[in-house]
């Protein structure tokens, strides 16, 4: 899901779906920037420099380096 959501806001009406079928947990909304994190570091270890900038983004948010 948190996947999902770094692409684009999805309908209220799936996100039901899928929590009536696998809850989310409780904290996720505080764990899903780190999801989404580890998913662009993948993606730059697999594809290289186009998602460098994309994690450098996300280390420094989580710093809260402006």
């Amino acid at each position: 899901i948190a996947i999902a959501e770094y692409y684009g806001e999805m309908s209220p009406s799936f996100l039901e779906g899928y929590q009536a079928i696998y809850p989310l947990e409780s904290n996720y909304s505080q764990r899903k920037d780190i999801y989404q994190f580890y998913y662009l570091l993948c993606l730059c270890n697999q594809y290289g420099g186009e998602y460098l900038p994309r994690c450098i983004h996300k280390i420094t948010q989580y710093l809260n380096i402006d």
